[in-house]
């Protein structure tokens, strides 16, 4: 075999082992349970041999965003005050694996690259949680009708359905032999996020599909594109302070839930309460659901009376902000925000820069991470593949930013060069 064809080998081999573990991250649990041990243990020598691969640029990308690297740093020493240090030392080592993972995937395949991969991704998990509830309804299919496909909660299916919407729709801009796949995937997709039943995934696939319009505004003119974007921005602040005007009319009559968002905010309440009580570093990565200070949600909530003690410790706060505070603090809410609004307005200025429909597809997605931590942890510090996702969006734009900047010096180089010599 000859040098050429070994690469080749390598390059299927890397493609192969990363599409596998993004469909892995993406829901655990659908595998059987032999199999999910499998990939459990081996899933970290995988991704020890893709970042062997390309070490030295795995370095550099990975050092990009100083705020990422210092949110890392706190959850790998939050052990030190963690209030459940043995269940912070098993969580941290299962959330080192997709941080890694997050740093390859911007190492190694550009955003590009990436949508192209996920979109492979997504549309089998989209195929396998229709065949799924359809196959094994008894699992795929609440008793009230709701979907949740090859996934734990409707939240989960509804989330991962609109993203693939979204990866579906932009493959269907391609013009490709092949785009009526795409369009077959989107309509999927859109079907089984209503499916789901999750008014959350209504907000965001609503919110995701207003977003759109918004590309057509950047390839404007200047002035244009200023008028256009402040137009929306306009829309948006009335149709917010109309939301937060008829909130309980919007919240009963419309999307169909209690005013407590079905019991959330009780346990948000009270996880406040208890996060003020070490309000600075918190009770470490996983520390709070396995300490005495959470037996008060246990005892007087509804997750009491439907998780064992051993299932309890797996609980969340259903609000990714809030889990985080409770998790790491002040400081570490503080950190992960600076790092979230650091990566969206990079992604914006790239977006203005380069009118692509890559850099439109980061701004998309963050926004819907951002709304989507409101209802769910899922979306910070976790094992599942949008944090994956946006580990490698902040790294990837950390790094295309650059090279724009970079370009920009060069023409201006060049620029100066020319006119010196012209004198």
């Amino acid at each position: 075999m000859n040098n050429k064809s070994f690469q080749r080998l390598v390059t299927y081999l890397e493609i192969w082992l990363t599409g596998l573990l993004l469909f892995y991250f993406v829901s655990p649990r659908f595998f059987p349970e032999l199999i999910a041990k499998f990939f459990d243990v081996f899933s970290y020598a995988i991704v020890a041999f893709l970042i062997v691969l390309r070490w030295k640029k795995f370095v550099y990308v990975a050092t990009r965003d100083i705020p990422l690297l210092l949110l890392f740093g706190m959850v790998a020493i939050s052990g030190l005050w963690s209030a459940f240090p043995e269940l912070t030392s098993i969580t941290f080592k299962a959330m080192l694996r997709t941080i890694l993972f997050g740093m390859y995937l911007a190492t190694r395949y550009n955003i590009k690259e990436q949508i192209r991969l996920l979109t492979w991704v997504f549309g089998i998990t989209t195929l396998c949680s229709l065949i799924f509830s359809l196959a094994l309804p008894s699992y795929g299919i609440y008793s009230n009708g709701a979907w949740r496909g090859i996934f734990p909660y409707k939240n989960h299916l509804a989330v991962h359905m609109v993203l693939s919407a979204m990866l579906f729709m932009f493959a269907g801009f391609n013009k490709s032999k092949l785009r009526w796949i795409a369009w077959i995937g989107l309509a999927i997709a859109t079907a089984l996020v209503f499916l789901s039943l999750s008014k959350g995934g209504y907000v965001i696939f609503v919110t995701a599909l207003y977003l759109l319009p918004l590309h057509k505004f950047v390839k404007q003119q200047y002035k244009s594109r200023a008028i256009l974007l402040f137009s929306a921005l306009a829309i948006s602040t009335i149709i917010s302070l109309l939301i937060l005007t008829n909130e309980k009319t919007i919240l009963v009559n419309v999307l169909g839930k209690d005013t407590e968002l079905n019991g959330r905010t009780p346990i948000w309440m009270l996880c406040i309460e208890q996060a003020l009580k070490r309000p600075w570093l918190g009770y470490g990565i996983s520390g709070f659901w396995g300490s005495n200070q959470s037996i008060v949600i246990q005892r007087t909530t509804w997750a009491g009376n439907h998780l064992s003690i051993h299932e309890f410790q797996k609980f969340n706060s259903h609000n990714g902000y809030i889990e985080i505070f409770l998790q790491l603090g002040f400081l570490g809410l503080s950190i992960y925000l600076l790092n979230f609004f650091n990566t969206l307005f990079r992604v914006i200025y790239i977006w203005m820069a380069t009118a692509t429909l890559e850099s439109f597809w980061m701004f998309q997605t963050l926004i819907i991470m951002l709304l989507y931590n409101f209802s769910d942890s899922g979306g910070i510090l976790s094992r599942g593949t949008i944090w994956i996702m946006y580990v490698s969006i902040s790294l990837s734009s950390a790094v295309w930013l650059k090279r724009i900047k970079n370009n920009h010096q060069l023409q201006m180089n060049s620029s100066q060069n020319l006119a010196n010599s012209s004198l």
